[in-house]
């Protein structure tokens, strides 16, 4: 079985990477760097230690409901970012948010497709007619 943690700990180190090095390349917008990806940073902490530290239904749930929270919250700001993207001053945040919302929301649909019980479609008993 794979550990649906591991997933979330990448994209943590992914973004935790990214946004100290936007920090140093871009000393002036250091805030921007550190402070926003920590909307997302946070949660994925949360659900990387809840998912490889227990292995209970509970755990799992939280970590479900943590995960569909951010799929909404990656959708709207990859719905941003497009908005950005046609406003020609700010096109660069769009070139910035725009590839963190996919690899968020990627994250996220796989993840919970690891925790939550795959479902399956049970046919209906044939009925014959002799």
């Amino acid at each position: 079985m794979k550990r649906p943690g591991i997933s979330d700990a990448v994209c943590l180190c992914v973004l935790l990477v990214t946004s100290l090095a936007g920090a140093g390349l871009q000393p002036q917008f250091w805030d921007f760097w550190l402070e926003l990806p920590l909307f997302f940073e946070v949660p994925l902490l949360c659900t990387t230690l809840l998912l490889l530290l227990s292995r209970s239904d509970v755990a799992a749930g939280i970590a479900a409901a943590i995960h569909a929270a951010i799929l909404a919250m990656s959708g709207l700001s990859l719905l941003l970012s497009l908005f950005l993207l046609i406003t020609v001053l700010f096109a660069g945040e769009s070139v910035i948010l725009g590839p963190f919302s996919v690899l968020l929301a990627c994250n996220s649909v796989y993840t919970l497709s690891l925790i939550l019980p795959g479902r399956k479609h049970v046919a209906a008993p044939k009925v014959s007619t002799s």
